[in-house]
């Protein structure tokens, strides 16, 4: 992933139980689709809305570009195991964005951003801000100031990882 996207995971909203932020070992580990899949012609509504791509195995489907607007939709025995949607915050189209908000509200989904785990708005202003308050596109407005932040801060996830595995870190 790009410094410039925006990632989110899309879920089914039921899963998500009103809370604003998810907890990492919840997160990781959660089979989202598991219980639900999305409607049965979902591949075509993503195709609308950008471009299929070919990944390098079949469990992937890609749609987009790597360093731009993405989605990652990885398929286990046929059926919808996740899905990723990078946001390219350089230059964000809004018919995508547009067309993951019907999405949301046609599948009774949520979003669910990667960095920090909290769910987003549904409604066009507060998943907009959600995005130009991101540090993806703020580290585009100033990325001096942004890429040291983003450094510590990927720093200080590995070193809780390393803790919670029980392994030594360095300080």
């Amino acid at each position: 992933m790009a410094l410039w996207q925006f990632e989110f995971e899309v879920v089914p909203s039921e899963r998500v139980h009103h809370r604003t932020e998810i907890a990492e070992s919840e997160f990781d580990d959660a089979g989202w689709w598991s219980d639900r899949q999305p409607p049965n012609d979902f591949v075509q509504q993503l195709a609308a809305l950008l471009t299929p791509t070919k990944s390098w195995t079949a469990k992937l489907l890609w749609f987009g570009e790597e360093n731009g607007d993405r989605f990652d939709v990885w398929m286990e025995n046929g059926l919808m195991h996740s899905f990723r949607v990078r946001i390219n915050c350089q230059k964000p189209n809004p018919s995508v964005l547009d067309g993951l908000l019907r999405i949301a509200s046609e599948w009774s989904c949520s979003f669910i951003e990667s960095r920090y785990l909290k769910v987003l708005p549904l409604d066009r202003p507060g998943f907009i801000n959600a995005i130009a308050m991101s540090p993806s596109n703020r580290f585009m407005e100033n990325p001096t100031l942004w890429l040291p932040r983003l450094a510590a801060e990927v720093k200080e996830r590995e070193r809780r990882k390393m803790s919670d595995k029980g392994g030594v870190s360095n300080p």
